[in-house]
Order: C-alpha cells, then structure tokens, then sequence
C-alpha cells in the first residue's frame, strides 16, 4: 500500500480482490460487496474445508454509519490483516515500480561517493528503470518435524544479478502499480531463464545450509527402528519378515524421512530506478534501493528502450 488512508486501503482491497480471482461490486465509492472463498479451520474429526463468505465493506467510521452491518476495513483491523495474509499465501502475480525522488537519489549518492561533485553543470543525470524478478519461497524441511523458512530472492533481469533479501528493502519503499513512464534497460533475460538461475542459486544455498537436523532425524529413525527390532525380536520372538513388522519399520522411514520441499509462493516483476551521472571523469549507475554504485566502462551503452518497446518484450508475463 502506497499510505494508509481510507482510499489507499480501499484501492489496496480493490486490488487484492482482483489477485484472488473474486467476484466484487462497488457501490458508489464507500461501500464494495465482495464474495470470497475462506479456509474453515478442523474441527474435532472435520477436515478443514473452503466455503464461501460475503463481505460489506466500507472503509471509514462514517460510511459504516450509513450502511448497518458492513465492515470497518482500516489500520489496525482484523479484516485488513486477513487481506494482507492473503496476499502473502494467494498472491501470485505483481507488477510495481519502485518511486524514487531524484534530489533524494542524489543526496544518498553524495554519501557514498563523498568527492563526486555538487551537481550544476559538472554533473547530469538521466533515469532509466531495470525490471528485476522477485520470486518469493516457502522451504519446508520435513522429518519427524516441520521447518518452514521463507527466502527472497531477486534477479536482475539485464544481467542476471541475484540479491537476496530483496522483499525486506521493498517493504520499506514507495511503489506504485504498473509499469514506468520513461526509459527501460532491455531485458536480456528470459523469464523462464531466470527461474532457472534462481532455482540453482536456491539450490546452492540449501545444499550450503546446516545439515544438523538431517543428522538429527536419521539418528532418531536409527533409535526408533532399534526399539521396534527388539520389541519383535527379543520379546516376542517373531522374525524381522513378519508383514506388521515391515509395516511399522515402513511408517518409522517414512516419519523420519529427511526431505525439502522448495514452493514458490508469489512473485513480481518489479522495475527499480537508476541514475546515471555524466561527469568528466565518466558515467557512474547508481540503484538507490540497494545503494550499489558502479562505474561504466567507456563505450558501454546505457540507453534504455522506450516504453512501448519494454512492455512488447515482456507481454508473455501473466498471472
């Protein structure tokens, strides 16, 4: 959400009824009527199920007033909260561009580079937006317990950079919906490319992480299966072919079995901001979002592609 006024918060619901797929209808411009599917939790022996709930909603004191039974969706709210989980589980698909005041690029830029000149005429500026693919994952670790971790990673579609921890520092950013007015550098890498290198990093990563619970669970399986042994051996005689034997040493395997699961949770094309800075000494491109600073080299081209261009070449993007 770009604030928390009572039309942001309802352009933010607008927008995540659009994401479920639900069926909704304004009614002038306070009240919407929405249908959506819920997950009812388990009860007792019920499994859980989905069913379909009715909303009102309106979403300041006022308009509640005037409509009797609808409900209040603003900060603080259990029905904004159940959105905005929503969109963390259901969310597939988002398309934002991050909004960044140039002064305020520059005075970031100044703090890194301390000797780059005060501006005038030593220095221009020109903007250009990069398209980065954020994906986030849910990494479940299975064995006698569940571990879930989620993991953010970004990748830089012109030139195939990962960053990790992208999502925290859009968090903390201004976004806007849509795709940028201006220039665009050409994206050079396929989508299905870049789920690929993605997956490699995020396999390289697991394989990295600490195996302590996999040494964990295979120690706990090993005890298990010795007490299951000598329940049927030494107490009861019956040889290790016995078919409840089998049985059980089966169900122990498959409790204890060590195994990762990687579900991509939801995703976005997401177009960060640059400056480029011309001076004598150069060009530098700096991202301000993730204060990266880097020189180009002498002929390297930095114009981007115009809008219309950008939007053609990533038409096959869809929720």
């Amino acid at each position: 959400m770009a604030g928390e006024s009572p039309v942001d918060i309802r352009g933010f619901v607008l927008e995540a009824l659009k994401i479920s797929g639900a069926d909704f209808r304004e009614v002038g411009e306070d009240l919407i009527l929405a249908e959506v599917t819920v997950e009812i939790p388990p009860l007792f022996f019920d499994p859980p199920r989905l069913e379909k709930q009715t909303l009102n909603l309106v979403f300041d004191a006022e308009a509640a007033g005037r409509y009797p039974g609808a409900e209040l969706v603003a900060r603080n709210t259990p029905r904004l909260a159940w959105f905005v989980d929503g969109i963390k589980k259901r969310g597939r698909l988002t398309l934002q561009t991050l909004v960044c005041d140039p002064a305020a690029a520059g005075e970031k830029l100044r703090a890194c580079r301390p000797g780059l000149p005060a501006g005038g005429p030593h220095l221009k500026c020109s903007e250009i937006f990069r398209p980065w693919l954020l994906v986030n994952y849910m990494v479940a670790r299975y064995a006698d317990q569940l571990w879930e971790e989620p993991v953010s990673l970004g990748i830089d579609m012109s030139s195939g950079r990962i960053h990790e921890g992208l999502f925290a520092l859009l968090a903390k950013a201004s976004m806007r919906p849509g795709v940028p007015a201006g220039q665009i550098a050409r994206q050079t890498i396929p989508l299905e490319k870049a789920f690929a290198l993605l997956r490699e990093f995020l396999t390289e990563k697991i394989a990295a992480a600490d195996r302590s619970w996999y040494e964990n669970a295979r120690r706990c399986y090993e005890e298990e299966l010795f007490c299951l042994y000598r329940y049927y051996h030494e107490k009861t005689g019956v040889s290790s072919l016995n078919p409840e034997f089998t049985r059980k040493a089966k169900e122990l395997y498959e409790q204890f079995r060590p195994r990762i699961e990687v579900r991509p949770v939801n995703f976005g094309l997401i177009y960060l901001p640059e400056f480029l800075y011309t001076a004598k000494e150069g060009t530098i491109r700096f991202c301000p979002l993730l204060e990266q600073v880097e020189e180009i080299p002498e002929g390297e081209p930095v114009e981007g592609v115009p809008i219309e261009e950008s939007a053609r070449e990533i038409h096959y993007i869809s929720p």
